[in-house]
């Protein structure tokens, strides 16, 4: 069995969650913790409210990938374990 393209794979999976989550952070570095109840303000509330339906949307996205990023690594882990137990039970072929 040959992993080699699923190993990929999960590489670049990984390198996404892994630029999602520096996205959620310069993302973060915007954020406004202010609490702007003036009517006058009105504007830097809008903003609030955009940057935190932005970084919440990130946030979703993130976990999901993460959750599925450790499954298939997890699942490629067992694949490689399988096939070395079997590759070291494999029996001698006779008559040669």
């Amino acid at each position: 069995m040959y992993l080699a393209p699923y190993v990929i794979s999960w590489i670049v999976l990984a390198a996404v969650v892994g630029v999602l989550a520096v996205f959620r952070l310069r993302a973060g570095e915007h954020e406004d913790l202010a609490i702007h109840l003036d009517p006058r303000e009105s504007f830097a509330t809008t903003m609030q409210a955009q940057t935190s339906r932005r970084i919440q949307h990130i946030e979703v996205w993130g976990k999901a990938l993460t959750m599925v990023a450790v499954v298939y690594g997890l699942v490629l882990l067992a694949l490689y374990f399988y096939h070395i137990a079997v590759a070291s039970v494999q029996l001698p072929k006779i008559g040669h």
